[in-house]
């Protein structure tokens, strides 16, 4: 391999590695409102691409200008048109959303309760957050007799790295972001280890997970 086709190949797993990190966002909805979560997907869209500088020269990347929100929570009831009957900025049903954004160009909704938390998980360990995590990285990575979550897992992935078009992804679940304790960072850490793995990229980085959007919503 000559200097200008390594240099090349340096661009190219930098872009990898970068682009894919930063597209995949995750979204908390405790305390939100419909209205919250319809500004916060919108400035994802709004920051649709990255600079980065590789010695010296400046490159631009794009994160993808359609967002898939894929809404993770195991149980969707708490935030939910039964549980807020005169309430519709509170309606984070899967069918409320699948309704609110079916014209929605920009953004596409998915419920996967398969990529949830299960309960079992949550309520055992609810005081070790490290076991939970253990526990979680495992289901994701078998089919259960109730839940295909390791097919979900593996399509979701399919979805975060197509080329065209180049989707955003968003997590989508309840809580907000205690250290360690939420399902949605675990499995962004999965799928990028997945990314590592995959094309050979070396030892995938444990990722810092909080960043505030406008004070207002955190991923």
């Amino acid at each position: 391999m000559t200097q200008v086709d390594s240099h090349k190949q340096t661009i190219m797993d930098l872009k990898d590695r970068i682009q894919f990190t930063k597209k995949i966002r995750t979204l908390f909805i405790n305390g939100k409102t419909i209205s919250d979560l319809q500004n916060a997907l919108e400035l994802m869209l709004e920051q649709n691409s990255i600079e980065y500088r590789v010695n010296g020269e400046s490159f631009r990347y794009t994160l993808g200008s359609i967002i898939y929100l894929i809404d993770i929570r195991f149980d969707t009831y708490f935030k939910s048109k039964r549980a807020h009957p005169n309430n519709e900025e509170q309606w984070f049903g899967p069918e409320t959303l699948k309704e609110l954004f079916k014209e929605n160009e920009k953004i596409r909704y998915r419920y996967c309760q398969a990529l949830g938390n299960p309960k079992k998980i949550r309520e055992y360990y609810k005081d070790d957050p490290d076991k939970q995590k253990e526990l979680y990285l495992q289901y994701i990575q078998s089919n259960h007799k109730n839940y295909n979550s390791k097919n979900d897992f593996e399509r979701l992935y399919a979805i975060a790295t197509q080329k065209k078009p180049i989707y955003q992804i968003c997590l989508m679940c309840y809580c907000e972001p205690k250290k360690r304790f939420c399902h949605r960072f675990w499995l962004r850490e999965a799928l990028i280890k997945k990314l590592y793995e995959e094309k050979n990229l070396g030892q995938a980085p444990r990722l810092e997970h909080y960043y505030n959007i406008d004070n207002k919503m955190n991923y």
